[in-house]
């Protein structure tokens, strides 16, 4: 959600807020105002009563009085009348004291009810200014909002626009880009095609330069005898002297050309060799010591791709090393030279070293296979010790895994075994796996130096010249090895 969805949904909140807060305002002023009433009304019917116990206040002051004067105009009647007239007057008191209290209670009353109408009227005052206050904030959140809706549908719109474009730009460049594929692929297969006219052409051209060599050897061969001839007549052609020196002169100027015709056979003829790989499996099974390889030596380039074989100098040839024939990953270009990734096909990483165009001595154009079946025991003592060396290598890896993965159950880590503060038995366990890991790896020691030196053996013993220039030494990790 973006920010400005945010804010017309919070504003959205903030009206509906607003209103209910009017509402909830409006219905306590109707509920005060209800209030309002019905104190109104108790003070009238308050007051009314205060008027009724008035009257009949006055009235039994009235009786009262009359009583009093019945009384004393009859202070001389029996004791009995007496008696009687002084038990009503008695009543009457009492009467009026509780009329009085009555009076007094509703007068209180009656100011209470007034004291909370006054307070209830300014409730409902100040209602009426928060709820004017509130509709006022309502008309300018619905001000802002519909601001901030005329806003988001522009910027919604703009965001259209710009998605068509870029959605125009996409169709464009993947437009232009397939127009690019195309014609990359017509240029490369005019290319291509350029490239076979070429080679068909140089072809027809070394032929045809083949012939008029043949040609002209005919011809010096014709004159060259022609010139024997005429030296053998020198004597009585001696007044055609100068006719000889002319068809020297000329035999001289024809050897010239042939000589710079077969300058330029020599430049377009093929060079290549035979080449005879050693036996260090490294090119397994697709060439083999027991193959012999043809090698172009004349080559550009340009015309090794990745997945051609090289042949090539290693570092160490200068130190009695060996040429290796290795098959090309990648190819990059620096400066104008071109630099190729070599790996052994059984080999699982490569050589380690970019190989410059002047460091290749040429590539493979054609396998013989079985040529070379003197080979095959040294080749198999090779590849035995290989497949060896890549057991054991395994089996004492699998073994290392096993080892640590029990050191750091019962000991925490491979690094706390010699401190490993656990059971018996966990130790046991850890001795147990270790015991075995350490027999591997001495297993794996045995066949890694096994494979060292059937892998010089097979370096030096099978090269074309035969056996190696120095003899084996054993590295200082095989050093005791039995």
């Amino acid at each position: 959600m973006s920010i400005r969805e945010h804010i017309v949904k919070r504003s959205g909140y903030l009206a509906v807020g607003a209103v209910l807060a009017i509402a909830l305002l409006g219905v306590t002023a109707i509920f005060l105002g209800v209030l309002l009433v019905d104190a109104r009304e108790d003070a009238r019917q308050a007051t009314l009563e205060i008027g009724e116990t008035e009257r009949e206040l006055d009235l039994q002051r009235s009786t009262n009085e009359q009583a009093q004067e019945e009384r004393d105009s009859r202070v001389q009647a029996p004791e009995e009348g007496g008696q009687e007239v002084e038990l009503q007057s008695q009543e009457l008191e009492l009467r009026i004291q509780a009329l009085s209290s009555n009076i007094e209670a509703l007068e209180e009353r009656r100011d209470a009810l007034q004291e909370s109408g006054t307070a209830l009227r300014s409730d409902i005052l100040r209602l009426v200014l928060e709820v004017s206050n509130l509709e006022a904030q309502i008309l300018a959140l619905e001000q802002d909002n519909a601001d901030l809706r005329m806003a988001h549908q522009i910027e919604v719109t703009e965001l259209d626009a710009q998605i068509l474009a870029l959605e125009q730009d996409k169709a464009d460049l993947r437009m232009a880009h397939q127009i690019e594929v195309t014609e990359l692929d017509g240029e490369i297969s005019a290319l291509e095609q350029d490239n076979a006219d070429l080679r068909a052409a140089h072809l027809i051209e070394v032929t045809k330069l083949d012939g008029k060599i043949s040609a002209l050897e005919i011809e010096a061969t014709k004159l060259d005898e022609e010139i024997r001839a005429l030296e053998q007549d020198n004597a009585d052609l001696r007044a055609a002297h100068g006719t000889v020196v002319s068809l020297e002169e000329q035999a001289q100027g024809l050897r010239v050309v042939i000589s710079g015709l077969e300058n330029d056979r020599r430049a377009l003829e093929l060079k290549a060799r035979e080449m005879f790989p050693v036996c260090t499996g490294s090119m397994e099974p697709k060439i083999t010591c027991l193959d012999t390889v043809v090698v172009l030596e004349n080559f550009f380039p340009e015309d090794i791709e990745v997945g051609t074989i090289i042949f090539y100098d290693s570092p160490a040839a200068g130190d009695g090393g060996l040429p290796i024939l290795h098959r090309v990953t990648e190819i990059k270009i620096e400066n104008g030279i071109y630099y190729f990734w070599p790996k052994g096909d059984a080999v699982d990483s490569p050589d380690g070293v970019w190989v410059p165009e002047g460091d290749v001595r040429g590539y493979v154009i054609e396998l013989l296979q079985g040529t070379r079946p003197e080979n095959m025991e040294l080749r198999d003592r090779v590849n035995g010790a290989k497949d060896l060396y890549i057991s054991t290598r395994r089996t004492m890896l699998e073994a290392r895994g096993v080892f640590d993965e029990t050191a750091i159950r019962y000991c925490g880590s491979v690094e706390a075994v010699s401190a490993c503060q656990t059971s018996t038995s966990n130790f046991n366990t850890v001795l147990a796996a270790y015991n075995t890991f350490r027999d591997a790896y001495d297993e794996y020691l045995i066949a890694i130096c096994a494979y060292d030196k059937a892998y010089y053996r097979g370096l030096h013993e099978s090269a074309p010249t035969g056996g190696a220039a120095d003899p084996y030494e054993t590295p200082s990790i095989c050093s005791g090895v039995n």
